[in-house]
């Protein structure tokens, strides 16, 4: 008769019960975490597929903020949890290829003043979006390429 592997290094017998219910709590917690933060993947996925399509400028026309509420309690009466707000800056770009074309990106913020005040910066702004070769009307504004044009975007009341 051969003994089980941990039980010769715990040197002990071990009750798996409490083991298995970590491990589902463990499991549960992981698959809330990949549920909530699966926007966020396809968003990084997107920019990643897009990185070699070709760019064409755009102007971004509409800025808006949204604040959601998210309630993180668990169905089935778990204890109360705190609320969470997400805030998020939505911007709309402009683009012809050859065709007027428009598309949307989102960030997000610790704050509702930031949020705004990162979209107010962005309005009007020029930048240069990925265009799918084989679908014009899909694009992709990449965090990095509107970030290099807030930073090349000149000072406001700079002469």
């Amino acid at each position: 008769m051969t003994t089980p592997i941990a039980i010769v290094l715990l040197g002990t017998k071990i009750d798996f019960f409490p083991v298995f219910v970590l491990a589902c709590i463990v499991l549960i917690g992981l698959v809330q975490v990949g549920v909530n933060s699966w926007p966020d993947w396809v968003k990084w996925w997107e920019e990643k597929w897009a990185r070699d399509w070709p760019m064409v400028p755009a102007v971004i026309d509409l800025v808006t903020t949204a604040t959601w509420e998210q309630d993180e309690s668990l169905a089935g009466g778990g204890p109360p949890t705190p609320t969470i707000y997400e805030h998020k800056a939505l911007l709309t770009y402009s683009y012809r290829n050859p065709e007027p074309q428009s598309g949307d990106y989102s960030r997000s913020f610790g704050s509702d003043d930031d949020a705004k005040d990162w979209a107010d910066s962005c309005k009007g702004l020029k930048v240069m979006v990925r265009v799918d070769p084989r679908n014009s009307a899909r694009s992709v504004l990449r965090a990095e390429d509107i970030d290099a044009a807030l930073t090349q975007k000149p000072a406001t009341g700079a002469q």
